[in-house]
């Protein structure tokens, strides 16, 4: 039997339908291989692990596992599920940043996957709807400048702000419109494979009054970011 190890940092993660706090395993554990089917004989890809919550959120769910930027100082660490029940609905972020300085922090979906802890890799806002496309709920072609998670003109990586305690700690509680993005891998909105970025300062939510808040929101230096990936929605046997 083939056994694949995968090593996990501990996460703590609010399960508001559930009233307590998950703790994720800080020592390796083990899962075994699943049996060879006719279709492949290849083993599951690394880096996506079996999880309790499956069952819980469904199959439109999406993991990301959050690390200090490679540049930075700090110890940021923490996790955020995003949830969308059906195609088109309503997105839920949800989770738990700890290491963060107090205050609020820019919190955004960006274009590209990080490589290795490198947040610079993660490219900039996600922005499916920009110059030359058309959005199926808008009326014509137009730019989209940064904003809030509910402004109609907003980048659609746009998710605000979140607010760490004076002990450094946000817990991520978030709802946005299933508008611009998807719960999904691939197409134009498919956020899966992607990456979250969380920022030095607060989001100003396009509304500074000079062209890097309509690019950025101001919020300056990123500080930590995740890949987001498929979270299982069986339990590995």
């Amino acid at each position: 039997m083939v056994v694949h190890t995968y090593t996990q940092q501990m996460v703590l993660m609010p399960l508001p339908m559930m009233g307590y706090m998950y703790e994720a395993p800080m020592k390796p554990f083990e899962l075994p291989a699943p049996a060879p089917t006719e279709e492949t004989s290849e083993s599951p890809p690394l880096g996506i692990f079996p999880s309790p919550f499956a069952p819980i959120f469904g199959p439109r769910t999406a993991i990301c596992v959050l690390r200090t930027d490679m540049d930075q100082e700090g110890d940021i660490s923490g996790g955020v599920f995003v949830t969308q029940e059906l195609e088109g609905g309503p997105i839920i972020l949800s989770g738990t940043v700890q290491g963060l300085k107090p205050g609020n922090h820019g919190f955004h979906l960006h274009r590209d996957p990080i490589s290795a802890n490198d947040c610079n890799t993660a490219g900039p806002h996600f922005n499916p709807f920009n110059v030359s496309r058309r959005h199926p709920r808008f009326l014509a072609r137009r730019v989209n400048t940064h904003g809030g998670p509910n402004d109609k003109n907003r980048h659609g990586g746009d998710f605000g702000n979140i607010e760490a305690n004076e002990l450094g700690v946000a817990f991520v509680s978030i709802q946005i419109p299933g508008d611009m993005i998807s719960v999904e891998s691939g197409g134009e909105m498919g956020i899966i494979g992607r990456s979250i970025v969380i920022h030095e300062n607060e989001d100003d939510l396009g509304k500074g009054g000079t062209p890097e808040s309509l690019k950025t929101g101001g919020a300056g230096k990123r500080q930590a970011c995740c890949l987001l990936m498929n979270l299982p929605t069986q339990p590995t046997k």
